[in-house]
């Protein structure tokens, strides 16, 4: 019985390490024990997690560029990343003083929108939102169809 208990511990073992490396949930309560003979079998099942959400950042203020900055640290798999904004660039605030007493250069100060989203793995659009319907979970832009969300970030700086 002993030993029994101490294969399954490591078969549980093994299970949690390929789960962690193939960003797999690991379900403890799918471990199914088949008897062959006086052989025991043990299969676990491992059941992969996909988010399906859509999250939607509007403008490129210091909140959405530090989602963005998160998504390029860690991957959300099933997480599908929208940056609307009217500008392929943000003014960081922080260096303003600076660049208004002449000790920095604008591109200094300058945030990249477009290259940040595909760093993140993010799609970045370039429009302007006429309308929100909150009700609908959809945004409805100038030039391009209208998008619909399960998350919104507004932030626009």
């Amino acid at each position: 019985m002993i030993l029994k208990a101490k294969i399954l511990s490591n078969l549980v073992k093994l299970a949690f390490i390929i789960s962690q490396m193939e960003k797999i949930t690991l379900n403890l309560t799918k471990i199914k024990i088949l008897g062959i003979g006086k052989k025991k079998v043990f299969k676990i099942i491992l059941q992969q997690k996909f988010y399906s959400k859509q999250l939607i950042l509007l403008g490129g203020g210091h909140s959405n560029i530090q989602v963005l900055k998160k998504l390029c640290m860690n991957e959300y798999i099933g997480l599908q990343t929208i940056l609307i904004s009217e500008n392929y660039d943000a003014t960081y605030s922080g260096l303003t003083p600076a660049y208004l007493q002449n000790q920095i250069k604008k591109s200094e100060i300058s945030i990249d929108l477009q290259r940040l989203c595909f760093n993140a793995g993010a799609t970045f659009i370039k429009d302007r939102v006429v309308s929100l319907d909150a009700i609908n979970q959809s945004i409805i832009l100038q030039n391009h169809p209208s998008i619909d969300y399960d998350l919104l970030s507004i932030n626009t700086g």
